[in-house]
């Protein structure tokens, strides 16, 4: 099956889950399904998270630990960006 496919049955899954039982809560429906859709769209720690990322592999002679280091510090970017700025947008 597709990468995407497979993210987008998995986001839509995450997504029910977490904006129905975040109701009682009192949060924000949008903003839990923004983190989710970030979180799902950023697959920068290993090399089948991208379509892109899996068909350089060979041809580039690249190993996991290429896609893993630079993939950390783009995962603490993403994750502090969406904790700034989910907020602003989105109140929770």
């Amino acid at each position: 099956m597709n990468p995407a496919i497979i993210t987008l049955i998995v986001l839509g899954i995450m997504v029910i889950l977490f904006v129905t039982n975040k109701f009682p809560l009192g949060l924000n429906p949008v903003a839990i399904g923004v983190a989710i859709c970030v979180a799902a769209s950023a697959p920068f720690l290993t090399p089948v998270g991208s379509g892109t990322n899996t068909l350089i592999i060979k041809p580039g002679n690249l190993g996991f630990r290429d896609f893993f280091v630079p993939g950390i510090g783009l995962t603490l970017v993403t994750l502090i960006g969406s904790l700034i700025l989910i907020p602003i947008f989105w109140p929770l």
